[in-house]
C-alpha cells in the first residue's frame, strides 16, 4: 500500500522521519548488544542485511495491516506474538482489522499515540520487534526442536504478560477483535 495515501487516511500515521529511524535502530542494536553479548559491528552488518520494513509488508500482506500505521502496527504485533503462542497462522484480515480498530479506540488520548515523533519511535520499534520475533519462530519450528517452541511459545507469553498484561494463552482473535477465553 502506498504509504502517503495510507497516512492521510490513518488516524495514527507513522512518518518516515530518517532521525527518528536512526534512533530506533541505535536503540535496537544497543538492546541485542546488551542482551545477548553480540558486537556492535555484527548486530549492524545483520541489520543492515535486511530489510524488515519489507519482510513486515510481505508476511503480513494478507492480513491487511499497513506498518504505516501505529494500531496496525500494535496488532500486528498482537497477531504475531498470538501465533507464537498458539502455534498458528497469522488471523484472516477481518480477524486482524478488528484487532486494529479494537486497538485504534484505545490509543486515543495517550502521548505515544498523539505525537507524531513517539508515534514512529514506537510503530517502528514494534516492527523490529515483532518481525525478529517471527524470524525466530520460523527458524525453531524449520529445525524441528517441539521442545523449542514450547519454550518460545512460553517465553513469549510471559514476557506479553508483563510488558502489557495481555494473556494470550487466555486470548481469542475474532472478527469483534481479542475476547479472554
Amino acid at each position: 500500500m502506498n504509504a502517503h495515501l495510507k497516512e492521510a487516511s490513518s488516524s495514527w500515521p507513522i512518518g518516515n522521519d530518517p532521525q527518528v529511524s536512526a534512533q530506533v535502530r541505535a536503540e535496537l542494536v544497543e538492546s541485542i548488544v546488551a542482551k545477548g553479548g553480540i558486537p556492535a559491528e555484527q548486530v549492524e552488518r545483520e541489520l543492515a542485511s535486511r530489510d524488515v520494513g519489507a519482510a513486515f509488508d510481505a508476511r503480513f500482506a494478507a492480513t491487511g495491516l499497513d506498518r504505516f500505521d501505529l494500531a496496525d502496527m500494535l496488532a500486528a504485533q498482537i497477531v504475531g506474538l498470538w501465533s507464537i503462542v498458539h502455534d498458528a497462522t497469522l488471523p484472516t484480515p477481518d480477524v486482524a482489522r478488528a484487532v486494529s480498530r479494537q486497538l485504534s479506540g484505545s490509543l486515543q488520548g495517550r502521548e505515544d499515540a498523539t505525537d507524531p515523533r513517539r508515534r514512529q519511535l514506537v510503530g517502528e520499534a514494534l516492527v523490529y520487534e515483532t518481525m525478529l520475533a517471527l524470524e525466530a519462530w520460523d527458524d525453531v519450528k524449520a529445525s524441528g526442536d517441539r521442545a523449542a517452541l514450547q519454550r518460545m511459545a512460553e517465553t513469549t507469553q510471559k514476557n506479553m504478560l508483563n510488558r502489557q498484561a495481555i494473556n494470550l494463552k487466555k486470548t481469542r482473535l475474532t472478527v469483534r477483535g481479542m475476547q479472554r477465553v
